[in-house]
């Protein structure tokens, strides 16, 4: 989770300094390098994957034909018998594509709830665990009912994201009956959605297998970051000739550093007596007074939020207390100037009020802003160490 929030924090840094423009551009530019005979095998081969749709022992088969849902055969297992039922599956796989058994399992709508949901962009870097714990409040279902999958619709000052849900109990039982068929299931669709390209997959993730679609997609990104690779050996090339020109000139180098060792023992005793001296102003900046915590507590907080219980651990604060919008608290937090990394530590609970939700929060405070006017002590510009005349080259 760690890594996620990592890779999000270095997305948003190269939007803001148009980086992913950069990226779309040599992207392209990679891809008109890519011979053409790959890239229509990997058409084809998503062109080749098998729909099926299930509806009691009534099978549908169906194919994606430019960009079109298209039926290619039914199937009634109820004409066989239970040991006929996985070769006849197997027999008519055969006949629609001979080349592959994945097939991806479409449900129909009425088994997929899919809803549009609007959520803080702080909930980015937690998205499937904020949906999970929020699914009874956004939906008639508890997390554990169901298997479900989001897509960013729209990225600005809110996240606006697609959500699509389905009960476990009626996937379970068609995913139990296409393995015992035979069938290597790659994906769960939603029918109505699959001609508009929609890419929810509801299989749930421990489920999820590589088909040959997806291996000869990575192999294209693969291929696409070799390319990146040798741009980047191009580029390092010059500056690794540099480096060892440097290294030839270290022996010049250490006889002025052996004159410059007794300057640099003395400059390390002034700096530990520094350090000594500054400890106390360094502490005062990194801790925020208890005074300003409280009021920038209060002035966070929004007028139907009430606080039962407020503790201090070093650098970590912690609020109890009850509140008609929990939903706003986190980002309410991240706006402040001196408290970051709000998240809840515990489930909502139902609170004394009507509306009202019991909340535990967890935050951290930042280092205040260092001032000119504190009288810290702080070394003098210092000018290179220079040799005596006559003695160093």
């Amino acid at each position: 989770m760690k890594d996620r929030g990592y890779f999000n924090g270095l997305r948003r840094l190269g939007e803001k300094l148009g980086l992913l423009h950069f990226r779309d551009w040599w992207l392209g530019e990679l891809a008109g390098m890519i011979p053409r005979k790959l890239i229509g095998a990997a058409r084809n081969a998503m062109e080749q994957r098998v729909l099926v749709a299930t509806n009691g022992l009534r099978v549908t088969f169906s194919r994606i034909v430019d960009g079109s849902l298209v039926e290619a055969a039914s199937l009634d297992m109820g004409a066989h018998g239970a040991a006929e039922q996985r070769l006849a599956f197997m027999r008519e796989m055969k006949q629609i594509s001979p080349q592959t058994a994945e097939v991806a399992l479409c449900l129909p709508s009425h088994l997929v709830l899919c809803k549009k949901i609007t959520l803080p962009p702080a909930t980015e870097e937690n998205l499937r665990q904020v949906l999970a714990f929020e699914m009874d409040r956004l939906t008639p279902f508890k997390a554990e009912q169901v298997y479900f999958d989001y897509r960013f619709a729209h990225r600005d000052k809110q996240l606006d994201v697609s959500l699509a849900v389905t009960p476990k109990a009626a996937l379970d039982e068609q995913l139990k009956q296409l393995s015992a068929w035979g069938a290597e299931v790659t994906a769960v669709l939603v029918t109505s959605n699959v001609p508009d390209g929609i890419s929810w997959n509801l299989l749930p993730a421990g489920q999820r297998q590589m088909g040959k679609a997806a291996r000869l997609s990575r192999f294209t990104f693969a291929l696409a970051s070799g390319l990146v690779i040798l741009l980047c050996v191009a580029v390092a090339l010059p500056i690794w000739k540099k480096r060892e020109a440097l290294l030839a000139l270290n022996p010049l180098l250490h006889k002025a550093h052996q004159q410059a060792e007794k300057a640099e023992d003395l400059r390390r005793q002034f700096e530990t007596l520094l350090a000594e001296y500054n400890y106390l102003l360094t502490k005062k900046r990194e801790t925020p007074p208890v005074v300003a915590i409280l009021d920038e507590v209060t002035r966070v907080l929004p007028n139907d939020t009430w606080v039962q219980h407020l503790d201090l651990k070093g650098t970590e604060l912690q609020i109890q207390g009850e509140t008609a919008s929990s939903s706003k608290l986190v980002a309410l937090f991240e706006q402040s100037k001196i408290l970051h990394g709000a998240n809840f530590r515990a489930p909502l609970t139902k609170g004394m009020g009507e509306n009202s939700e019991r909340f535990q929060l967890a935050a951290e405070t930042r280092p205040l802003p260092s001032l000119e006017t504190e009288p810290r002590v702080s070394l003098l510009p210092t000018q290179s160490v220079a040799a005596a005349p006559g003695k160093a080259p």
